[in-house]
């Protein structure tokens, strides 16, 4: 994280390399603090126009804009450099919702609008648990949608009012990456069970009956599979070369698909080269252990599964931290955008 004396020779620097920008249209953060007072939620981004992953949000930000016109604002944080720094703003671009008594929900998911617009839709009602009246439907509304099926809580069992808090504590946790839905059911006999879709990669998956509190929290947090594609293409071909694998090992693993434009420090914490393409990597979310697949070897579905279960079988060593060089062994060429 950037010291605030460091921060500001950042933003200086930035801003004398920036050119004017026609394309965006900002709000100065006093124009801004009214207007976040005004409404029940204000979604702002905050970007540093001459950015490469700035200037991929534009595109995507004008779709939002074109959907809430009067609830997205965008802060040019190389104009307002001290604004940002007192928002804690540390890397571009950065969208958060703001509500009027000046609290803040963090957007952490992909830079698209098709996933910002229902995050705005979620958080602006500070409801991350909605009653939805057909299922389908509901599981059809987000890029992911997850839906529980529980008995009402004073006829579950024993576990019930716990079960129910720990599905809460998961939506709220979660509910800025995915939508959550609770329909309570009157048969008792058919447990508590949870549905997942993603609309995005076409997959769905349902649990067993949850009979323990901490079944919610191993669903949310099974190991991540992170792929990081070259192009929409490549993230395509990915999508389809590991779905077999993503169906076989649900119970355990999530895949994932990550946008080394958007993130590109994640590569290097999870031991490629920073920005680095086309590599995959394996994360235990409960010890944070890394496992990061050869940047040498061809990502096919047989390899990524023979990959997995050699890590499963304590054959393969967890990353050692040390970052690894661009053009070390092993070090795959890649794009530093920042």
């Amino acid at each position: 994280m950037y010291s605030t004396g460091n921060y500001l020779r950042f933003i200086c620097a930035a801003a004398l390399a920036v050119s004017p920008s026609f394309g965006w249209t900002f709000t100065a953060s006093s124009e801004l603090d009214a207007l976040i007072r005004s409404q029940e939620g204000t979604l702002v981004a905050f970007v540093m126009p001459n950015l490469a992953a700035c200037k991929k949000l534009e595109p995507q930000w004008d779709i939002v804009r074109e959907k809430e016109p009067a609830a997205a604002a965008v802060v040019d944080c190389s104009a307002e450099p001290e604004y940002c720094l007192a928002q804690d703003v540390r890397t571009h671009p950065a969208v958060r919702l703001y509500f009027p008594d000046g609290t803040y929900r963090r957007y952490r998911g992909p830079r698209k609008a098709d996933g910002i617009l229902p995050f705005f839709g979620r958080a602006r009602q500070r409801a991350w648990l909605s009653p939805p009246a057909d299922s389908a439907s509901f599981l059809d509304s987000d890029p992911v949608a997850i839906l529980a099926l529980f008995p009402a809580k004073e006829s579950g069992g024993d576990n019930s009012a716990l079960l129910h808090e720990s599905y809460a504590d998961a939506a709220y946790r979660y509910g800025d990456r995915y939508s959550f839905g609770l329909r309570v059911v009157e048969d008792v006999g058919e447990g508590f069970r949870l549905k997942c879709q993603n609309n995005r990669d076409k997959m769905a998956y349902e649990t067993a009956d949850l009979s323990k509190v901490s079944a919610i929290d191993r669903f949310m947090g099974k190991s991540m599979v992170h792929y990081f594609p070259s192009s929409e293409a490549d993230r395509e071909a990915y999508v389809a070369t590991v779905r077999p694998l993503a169906k076989r090992y649900k119970e355990y693993l999530n895949f994932l698909t990550v946008d080394p434009d958007e993130y590109p420090d994640m590569a290097a914490s999870l031991g490629h080269v920073r920005g680095a393409r086309g590599v995959l990597a394996v994360q235990n979310p409960h010890t944070w252990q890394a496992f990061p697949f050869d940047e040498g070897a061809q990502i096919t579905a047989a390899a990524v599964e023979e990959f997995i279960m050699g890590i499963s079988r304590g054959e393969v060593e967890a990353w050692d931290g040390r970052e690894k060089e661009r053009g070390a062994k092993g070090a795959r060429s890649a794009h530093d955008e920042l």
